[in-house]
């Protein structure tokens, strides 16, 4: 069985308090998603915009943007989703 989660799509934008990523796949609200790296880093969606718009639902070809904050820039890196698990 694969743990890894289903890929959701790639980073395509960064700032100090959010990313954006352009969709491969469905993304609700509350998904948990993972962005791969050396070590790792996990979280909750808990909001998440399309053209400003809040939504609890994204589709896939959509560019989301999700709060997320890191001090250190990250590079452009796929995204994994761990719903469907």
């Amino acid at each position: 069985v694969n743990h890894q989660g289903i890929y959701l799509g790639k980073i395509v934008k960064q700032n100090n308090s959010s990313i954006e990523i352009k969709l491969n796949e469905t993304l609700n609200r509350l998904d948990a998603i993972r962005i791969k790296l050396k070590d790792d880093i996990g979280f909750i969606v808990q909001n998440m915009f399309v053209d400003g718009e809040k939504r609890d639902v994204a589709t896939a070809g959509e560019i989301v943007k999700i709060s997320f904050t890191r001090k250190s820039k990250l590079p452009v890196l796929h995204i994994f989703s761990e719903k469907g698990l």
